[in-house]
C-alpha cells in the first residue's frame, strides 16, 4: 500500500496544491487548515483514494470543542468509504 502524507500545510496562510503521485491513500495529519477546511481539502484531494484525516491543534484554533469536533463529522458525511474491500471514495475523521 502507498500512502501519501502531509501535515503541518496551513493553508489559511497560503495556497497548497498537492503533488501528484501514484498513492492508494492520502493521509492528513494535521494542522492542514482551520475548522473544516481541511475536509473540503480532503475531498478536493482525494483523486478517487481514500482520505485519512487527523484534526492536529490549527483545525481547532479559534473553535470549541466539542463543536468542531461536530462540525468536521458533519462535512464528512456521504464521504466515509463503505466496510468493504474497494469502496468508494471517502474521508474518514479519526478524533484521536
Amino acid at each position: 500500500m502507498r500512502l501519501q502524507v502531509v501535515s503541518d500545510l496551513h493553508v489559511e496562510f497560503g495556497t497548497f496544491e498537492l503533488p501528484a503521485v501514484e498513492a492508494d491513500v492520502v493521509v492528513l495529519a494535521g494542522d492542514v487548515g482551520l475548522g473544516t477546511a481541511s475536509v473540503g481539502l480532503a475531498r478536493k484531494w482525494s483523486d478517487g483514494r481514500p482520505v485519512l484525516f487527523v484534526a492536529g491543534n490549527q483545525e481547532y484554533y479559534r473553535h470549541a470543542l466539542p463543536a468542531l469536533t461536530d462540525d468536521l463529522s458533519a462535512a464528512a458525511v456521504g464521504s466515509t468509504p463503505a466496510p468493504t474491500p474497494c469502496a468508494s471514495l471517502g474521508v474518514i475523521q479519526i478524533e484521536r
